[in-house]
This record gives C-alpha cells, sequence and structure tokens, in this order.
C-alpha cells in the first residue's frame, strides 16, 4: 500500500528572544514573567490542506496555524504568511530546558474544551474547504533559553482517501456517516486520540466519478453509509487505514449508487450536524407531510417541523396553485424528489403539465445553507409564472435541478426563478428552443458565481423572454448554444461579453 511521503515535511525553527535573524517580522519584548518568545518556522514547500490527489502533495496557505505544546501545556500559535514563507507568533514558555517543543498542525474545526489543554479538531467538513490534514512532530532537541535555532518533522496522523463511483454531477453532495471524524489533542501528555466512531465526513469533488476525503486511522475495516442528494442511500466497507496511508488509483473505495426516480416525492433533509426547523407558510388546501416516512399529516395553518441531522420531511398535496405558498427553512438541508407530488399525492410520477402559477416563489428567500440537484421539475408543458421567483434571494443555494426538461414555455415561466442565488456555479441545462414572453427574465440576475449555462433555443422573439436573465453572473464563463443558432445578442439580454462560446 504506498504510503503518503509527500506528507512528511522537515522544518527549521528560528527562536529569538529580543531580535530576530531577519527583519520581516518585529522584534516582540519579554513580558513581565519574562517567558514570552518571539518564534518564527521557516518553512520549505510545506505540509497542508491543497492536497494534488495525483500524488498526495499539499501545501500551506495564509493563515494557517501550528499549535504549539511544551511542558505539559499549549503555549500558544504560530500563523503562517504566504509572503514570507514562515510562520510565526508569539508562546508563552517556560525556562524549563529538558521538554521538546510539540508541533501539531490541526487542519479542520479545532476547539478547546473547558480550561483543561485538550482540544478537540472535527474534519467533517470536506466538501468545499481544503482536506482537514492533522500532522505532528517535536522539535529534534529541548527547549533551552539560550538556543536559537530548532528543528522538527511534521508527520501526516490521517490518510488520504480516494472514492470512485458512478458518473455524477460534481456538484451533487456526498456524505459517509458512521465513521471517525473527531481527535482530542491532548497537551498535558500529547497524545491524538480519536472521540467520535459514528460520525460523518463529507467527501471532495474532485471529478464526476472520482470523490476524496481525509480519514482518521482505523485497525479495522468499517461499513459506513453513503449519503447523496438524489441518490438511494447505499452502505459501503472502507478497509483499514493507517496513518500516511494514500489509498488511491487500484486501491481506491469503490461504489454505485441509484439515482432516485419521478415517484420519490418532495423532500427535505436536514444536513449533518443541524437542528432546527422548517417552516411552511399559507399552505393550500389540501397539503401534507411526513416525517421520516411515517403517516401523511395534513397542514391546515402555519407550521413548524423540527428536524435534526438526517431527518426527512416528505412533501404531498392535491392543488394546483402554491403561489402563496412559502417553505421556509432555519437549517442547512437538501432539497430533492419530484417537485409534483405538491399536485396530485397519488399521481404525480406521470404528470408532465403544469396548471397556474403553481410554484411561484415557493422556496424564496432561504437563506440556510441547501443544495437542489437532486430536485425534479418534470413538466414539459408549462403555465404562466408558474416557476416564477421560485428560489429568488436564496443566497444559501449551492445548487439547481440538473435540468429544465420544459419544451413548452409559458409567458414569465422563469422570471427571476433564480435572482440573487450568488453561490450556484452553474445554470440548469435549459432544452427549450423557442422562447416567449418574459420566459427567462432575470432569471439568473444577480448570480454571481454563475460561470456555466446551456441553452438550446433558436427562436428569441418573444418580448423581453432574456432581459437581464445573466445580469452580474461572471465576468468570465462558457455559453453552450444550439449548434447553428445564430439568434443570440451579446450581453446580459444575451451571451454575457467575454464569455467563450460553444456549439452544442
Amino acid at each position: 500500500m504506498k504510503k503518503l511521503s509527500t506528507f512528511i515535511v522537515a522544518l527549521s525553527l528560528i527562536l529569538g528572544m529580543a531580535q530576530c535573524k531577519k527583519q520581516e517580522t518585529p522584534a516582540t519584548p519579554q513580558n513581565t514573567e519574562g517567558n514570552l518568545v518571539h518564534l518564527t518556522v521557516k518553512v520549505g514547500n510545506g505540509s497542508r490542506a491543497d492536497v494534488d490527489p495525483s500524488n498526495g502533495i499539499v501545501s500551506f496557505s495564509d493563515g494557517d496555524k501550528l499549535y504549539v505544546g511544551y511542558d505539559k501545556a499549549c503555549v500558544g500559535t504560530l500563523e503562517y504568511s504566504a509572503s514570507t514563507n514562515k510562520f510565526s507568533g508569539d508562546l508563552s514558555l517556560s525556562q524549563n530546558g529538558e521538554q521538546p517543543l510539540h508541533l501539531y498542525y490541526l487542519g479542520g474545526d479545532v476547539n478547546q474544551v473547558g480550561e483543561t489543554q485538550r482540544y478537540i479538531v472535527d474534519i467533517y467538513e470536506q466538501q468545499f474547504n481544503p482536506y482537514p490534514v492533522i500532522s505532528y512532530g517535536t522539535s529534534t532537541t529541548n527547549y533551552s533559553e539560550s538556543s536559537k535555532a530548532y528543528s522538527t518533522t511534521l508527520e501526516n496522523q490521517c490518510a488520504l482517501v480516494e472514492f470512485t463511483t458512478n458518473r455524477i454531477l460534481k456538484e451533487t453532495n456526498f456524505y459517509i456517516q458512521g465513521i471517525n471524524n473527531q481527535v482530542a489533542i491532548d497537551f498535558e501528555n500529547n497524545t491524538i486520540t480519536t472521540t467520535n466512531t459514528t460520525g460523518n465526513i463529507s467527501l471532495y469533488p474532485e471529478t464526476p466519478t472520482s470523490r476524496w476525503a481525509i480519514l482518521l486511522p482505523n485497525e479495522e475495516e468499517v461499513t459506513v453509509t453513503v449519503n447523496a442528494v438524489g441518490y438511494i442511500e447505499k452502505n459501503i466497507t472502507i478497509p483499514p487505514v493507517n496513518k500516511n496511508d494514500f489509498l488511491h488509483g487500484e486501491n481506491a473505495v469503490r461504489f454505485e449508487l441509484t439515482a432516485m426516480e419521478a415517484d420519490d416525492p418532495l423532500t427535505i433533509e436536514a444536513a449533518p450536524n443541524t437542528n432546527g426547523y422548517i417552516s411552511v407558510i399559507n399552505p393550500l388546501q389540501g397539503m401534507k407531510y411526513s416525517k421520516n416516512n411515517g403517516e401523511k399529516i395534513p397542514i391546515e395553518s402555519d407550521i413548524e417541523i423540527h428536524l435534526e441531522q438526517f431527518d426527512v420531511v416528505q412533501f404531498y398535496g392535491n392543488g394546483t396553485d402554491y403561489s402563496g405558498t412559502k417553505i421556509v427553512s432555519g437549517i442547512n438541508m437538501s432539497l430533492y424528489g419530484n417537485i409534483m407530488s405538491l399536485v396530485d399525492e397519488e399521481n404525480f410520477a406521470t404528470i408532465t403539465t403544469m396548471e397556474g402559477a403553481s410554484f411561484a416563489g415557493l422556496f424564496a428567500g432561504n437563506t440556510c445553507g441547501f443544495e437542489a440537484s437532486g430536485l425534479l421539475l418534470p413538466a414539459t408543458t408549462l403555465s404562466q409564472d408558474c416557476y416564477s421567483s421560485m428560489f429568488a434571494g436564496c443566497s444559501g443555494m449551492s445548487d439547481t435541478p440538473v435540468e429544465l426538461p420544459a419544451l413548452t414555455l409559458a409567458k414569465g415561466c422563469y422570471s427571476n426563478m433564480f435572482e440573487g442565488c450568488d453561490m450556484i456555479p452553474d445554470a440548469p441545462h435549459l432544452p427549450a428552443t423557442e422562447l416567449v414572453d418574459r420566459c427567462y427574465a432575470s432569471m439568473f440576475s444577480g448570480c454571481g458565481t454563475i460561470e456555466q449555462v446551456t441553452c438550446l433555443a433558436t427562436t428569441i422573439t418573444g418580448t423581453d423572454c432574456t432581459k437581464d436573465w445573466l445580469d452580474g453572473v461572471k465576468p468570465a464563463g462558457t455559453f453552450t448554444k444550439a449548434k447553428g443558432a445564430s439568434c443570440w445578442t451579446s450581453g446580459s439580454n444575451g451571451i454575457p461579453s467575454g464569455w467563450d462560446v460553444y456549439e452544442y
């Protein structure tokens, strides 16, 4: 099994009391007890969380910290600066010369426990942040007040593991449940131990078929559950891993996931490590909900539904116009399933024609984090304003439905649908060829992370059909149009200026 040797990095430490060897960082005076020392760590290539999965190489980033232990206590932190390629900071050191310095890089969420010298490091979140590498080393010589230089080697305490699966959108959120995701750092005896063996870890999307995660060591194989938005959960087995392992390629953990079908109702799933409420405001008569696959409960007035991590709420109804109804979340969540379960709770899987302004503004204004790549909007024939402002102002929305499959549009049907959703990177696939009055007006206005659009329109004659539809998106991006389409203009009402254009 290949070792991740590139995680092991030599560091040289320069110690100065009232002076510095170089002037990049000013000297720090001693305090009245005479135990405040200014310490600078000079780094080579470094060791940090921005991992290149092809070889396991990592590098430090601005603001990274080393926690320093000495004489059974944490004596402070050192912060990395890319401009000087050094760590620096003030440490409160005793004059005991019989102890080495203990240096920890603690990538992840670090919390001190009470007044003790015990720190808990949570490595759960790996979806959007750098990999939370944990590494440790001691100085090769004991601390001495007269000594000016020290050296150490940081050794990775985790394993970098590749998970390969069937082709799935990179933007789809993945989690593994039932695995170590916390360690305790005890500065009194300088131990690193796992504290939560049934936790959750998100997987980092490297490609549509490859996910990655930093895992804590486990001596035996462990069975975990994979959750992916829009897919049926699956149990998989992770082999034993040692610290500094690099499992990839033929040693990767392989699994297949099955997509949810159109007969899955509209569902909200609470994200890991969440606890709170979702609210239903102005429910349409006949609307119902089911929590964790329990009985269907009528929603006869405004309600709040309490959810904890991985709880699910499924929605049903027998109405045609929810334009006055709002579903508001106070927690991070995933949104998936067939929206048509609100229209016909029994036959929603086969409905493809919309009536009325069915879902206008339904989720508008949600600011908590959520993604909706598993949400199905299956209607192929739309009605006026049916999806208008559906997600407007959802500043926490990170992904949209994969496709808006309708081929027959109606006036204002998608107008302002994602206006102000500034975290979404890609627009849904838009296969409709004929655009009608205001159908896409301001659809992605204010979506400043949008950088990719596929739109197959060949007839753009409806009044204001694309007015400001891409106003405020990224200055550079990719636009894919129908082959031979010559109907597009340049700018926020057409293809954004400066974007690359390709044919579908």
